[in-house]
């Protein structure tokens, strides 16, 4: 399943309980990155015209920053 193991890696674990706690204030922006090589014009991931691009990393990152529930 993609984007399964970030929801229970011991990171992930690890800085949600330290934003819970107010150990580190509060987040008012998170600002995430994500890629990977892909120059295949087939490849549903990248044809925009069908928002493929939203199909991977893109929701996990709107997950953790609290603007999706999964």
């Amino acid at each position: 399943m993609e984007a399964f193991m970030y929801r229970h890696h011991p990171q992930w674990q690890l800085a949600i309980g330290l934003i819970n706690e107010g150990r580190i204030g509060t987040v008012k922006t998170v600002h995430s990155f994500f890629s990977y090589y892909n120059d295949d014009p087939e490849n549903i991931r990248n044809m925009a015209n069908i928002w493929g691009w939203r199909s991977d990393g893109h929701r996990v990152l709107l997950h953790f920053s609290g603007k999706i529930n999964l």
